[in-house]
């Protein structure tokens, strides 16, 4: 039985990190957290979200989910998840005068990662040489769009790493 370290962030723009058993349900994972005090919602009242998924099969492991050392949940908030509200955002290449790339529909739940790999699909390049910056500063791919700060109308910058 191995232990995993796992990266947890809310709507609320709380980060924490929490170690589980591999074999632990998710169901014995979201009593774990709520014990916890850091994240106490009523089950009903959040979606969680692993790799851009919500699971709902609360009976799998984390074994069963491939789930590694080091990897991130999104607990969302039901009304965020449900709500009909969509990002429009610009995206275009650092240092280039190419014409953006506009995405209309995003969710404010969607994370970083999962823009850098409709963009890699677009582009046909490896997600993993990918990166977005915004305001100067490159946006970790796990947080979310929202918790990135980021509003409807925003430009973003493609960085294609070497």
């Amino acid at each position: 039985m191995s232990l995993l370290k796992l990266n947890f962030q809310t709507s609320a723009k709380t980060y924490w990190n929490q170690t589980f058993s591999e074999d632990a349900t998710l169901n014995e994972m979201v009593k774990q957290l709520e014990e916890t005090g850091k994240y106490q919602p009523n089950q009903n009242e959040y979606v969680l979200m692993y790799d851009d998924q919500v699971l709902t099969n609360r009976d799998q492991t984390l074994k069963e989910l491939s789930v590694k050392n080091d990897d991130h949940f999104n607990l969302v908030d039901k009304k965020h998840y449900n709500s009909d509200k969509v990002l429009k955002l610009f995206v275009e290449k650092l240092d280039t005068q190419d014409t953006p790339i506009i995405f209309e529909n995003l969710k404010h739940y969607q994370t970083i990662r999962s823009l850098i790999k409709e963009i890699s699909a677009l582009i046909n390049v490896d997600a993993s040489k990918l990166a977005i910056v915004y305001s100067g500063k490159r946006l970790n791919e796990y947080r979310t769009l929202s918790n990135s700060a980021l509003c409807q109308g925003e430009t973003l910058k493609l960085l294609i790493l070497k």
